[in-house]
């Protein structure tokens, strides 16, 4: 079978594995289409918000689906390793062949498969504990978050990586190694792993935030959970490059692994994607970090403005509380903006 080694040890562990992720998978589907199917035909907002408070129950066991599923998948990627065909050529189909393979080459899924599963655990615990701490607070501290843009940037994220995270999951699993060759195996494979560990906690993490936010209640409480969860969304930014980068990365090393007579192939066109990458990145970090309000007092608005001046005000009583030899720093920044 190309899809396993039926006579590893370890193959039935991962059937079992993987009809879990698709059973809870096609139960969330299922779930989510019906869902959207009636809420299209309500009218007003207070109908379609009545109705979704009222699946209430529905929705909490789509959640439990929804971390399952991941969870049933990375168990099943943990033995990957083990039971997948390393190669298929004729001469090193024997099975003694392929689980030396598995040995040389299948820490590599345990590894990315085992630390997945941590990541994603303490995901869901901490979104929970957060969303929980808001809803038990007796007075709500006012804040004018803008929790629904940040609810389109973390989708956003998650729906750009899961694409190069389905990617690498076939990748890995149906590639065959180089053995004449184990620096670009363990490069390709390797990167490819990460790419998959990254995109996995990324969109796990993703849909945990907008989950809780939705399910808040109140939009005092959605605002004041997504101002507590702000600074995530730089680490799902993070992530979600640092994926893209190890994608590319592994994809330098596919046509050596593939077809190893072509093997400058995929590194031209992936490296040049690398270069032209980091450089329209560097270039517009380095725009953002030169850009100082000052240059555009004419065009200000007062919003603007008012914002420069109440971060002046920030930064001069910070500046009060900080040791001597940090003062200076401080008032370099404030002076920036006036």
């Amino acid at each position: 079978s190309f899809l396993f080694r039926p006579d590893a040890v370890f193959a039935p562990t991962y059937i079992v594995g993987m009809g879990a992720c698709f059973v809870a998978a096609l139960y969330l589907t299922l779930v989510n289409s019906t869902i959207n199917m009636y809420v299209v035909r309500l009218e007003s907002p207070g109908q379609r918000e009545y109705f979704c408070r009222s699946l209430a129950a529905t929705l909490g066991r789509a959640r439990v689906a929804s971390v399952s599923h991941v969870v049933f998948f990375l168990g099943a990627f943990v033995i990957m390793g083990f039971i997948k065909k390393w190669t298929y050529a004729a001469s090193d189909g024997a099975e003694p062949i392929q689980v030396g393979y598995s040995v040389q080459y299948g820490f590599l899924q345990t590894a990315g498969g085992l630390l997945s599963l941590l990541a994603v655990i303490a995901a869901v615990l901490h979104f929970e504990r957060s969303a929980n701490m808001v809803r038990n607070m007796s007075v709500v501290p006012v804040s004018q978050y803008k929790w629904r843009e940040l609810l389109a940037d973390v989708d956003l994220f998650a729906d750009s990586t899961s694409f190069q995270a389905g990617n690498v999951f076939y990748e890995v699993l149906f590639s065959a190694i180089n053995p004449g060759n184990m620096f670009v195996t363990y490069a390709y494979f390797g990167f490819s792993v990460i790419t998959l560990v990254l995109g996995v906690i990324t969109v796990v993490a993703a849909t945990q935030l907008s989950y809780w936010v939705n399910e808040l209640p109140s939009k005092a409480q959605k605002a004041c959970y997504a101002s507590y969860s702000h600074s995530f969304q730089r680490t799902l930014w993070a992530m979600y490059s640092m994926s893209v980068f190890s994608w590319l990365l592994a994809v330098c090393f596919s046509s050596a692994v593939k077809y190893e007579n072509l093997w400058y192939l995929s590194l031209c066109w992936s490296g040049t994607t690398l270069v032209v990458l980091v450089f329209v990145w560097g270039s517009i970090c380095r725009k953002a970090a030169t850009l100082h309000l000052r240059d555009f007092a004419p065009q200000c608005s007062e919003v603007g403005c008012q914002w420069a001046q109440r971060r002046k005000q920030t930064l001069l009583h910070n500046e009060t509380l900080l040791p001597d030899g940090e003062k200076a720093a401080a008032l370099k920044r404030t002076r920036t903006i006036t």
